[in-house]
């Protein structure tokens, strides 16, 4: 589908998100009844970084030569083999992949010796479970399609679109503005659009619970004394994704 001809670009996008590739799950509180507070978009693909209070759980932490004692975070991604990582003073960093749809994780201290203990923090036994927002990833090699897991209708998504990848009509001086708009539209009917910053830059699409598929692309312009007009649109075939 090729309807860029009908389009004009406007708006700019005033600060920009670069892509930090990290976000993060709180626990401030020491209060077991206090549940995390996050900070930022849970991205699939991206790193999750979990702070944990050790003052929430201090039973099961004594040791001596007797007995040691455990500090250890437990997680599953998108239900599947339960994996640790050890508790430090320190954050504990979760990897995720394109696909990862869910993550679920608890606390779990425990002692061994001649003193054995056993405790969780783990959401009342029901575990801590968040769902991250499927990504649409944008290389910087425009000649590349973007990478996407599996998308789910009536979820929202992030776009990640490099300013490296599509630099042309984006000199801005006192005699020429420059604009760029990320484009997209389902199953081939209506264009929507989205202002794109001049910089890296992450935009969030609500889908529609009945829509099939995607369409994607993105234009820029710039007006004045250097006018100028460019896509970045797989050939004017646009990007198309499916969704489930």
């Amino acid at each position: 589908m090729n309807i860029q001809k009908s389009i004009i670009l406007s708006g700019l996008l005033a600060s920009s998100s670069l892509f930090a590739g990290t976000s993060a799950i709180n626990f401030t509180s020491t209060d077991l009844a206090d549940g995390p507070v996050v900070a930022g978009d849970l991205l699939a693909g991206d790193a999750i970084e979990i702070n944990y209070n050790p003052e929430r759980l201090r039973v099961c932490t004594g040791s001596n030569r007797l007995v040691q004692s455990f500090r250890v975070l437990r997680y599953k991604l998108d239900g599947g083999e339960v994996q640790s990582k050890t508790l430090t003073s320190g954050p504990i960093t979760i990897a995720t992949t394109a696909d990862t749809k869910t993550l679920e994780y608890w606390f779990h201290n425990y002692s061994i010796g001649s003193f054995l203990c056993e405790a969780y923090d783990s959401n009342l036994g029901a575990n801590y479970l968040v769902s991250l927002k499927p990504v649409v990833t944008f290389s910087t090699d425009i000649a590349e399609a973007p990478v996407a897991g599996e998308i789910n209708a009536g979820e929202s998504i992030v776009v990640k679109y490099p300013f490296a990848r599509f630099t042309k009509c984006t000199a801005a001086n006192r005699s020429t503005q420059s604009f760029r708009a990320l484009y997209y539209s389902f199953d081939n009917g209506d264009v929507l659009s989205k202002p794109l910053s001049l910089a890296d830059a992450e935009i969030t699409i609500d889908t529609p619970a009945e829509a099939t598929s995607l369409q994607i692309w993105v234009g820029a312009r710039s007006i004045g004394s250097q006018p100028c007009q460019a896509w970045d649109s797989n050939l004017g075939l646009n990007y198309n994704l499916e969704l489930n």
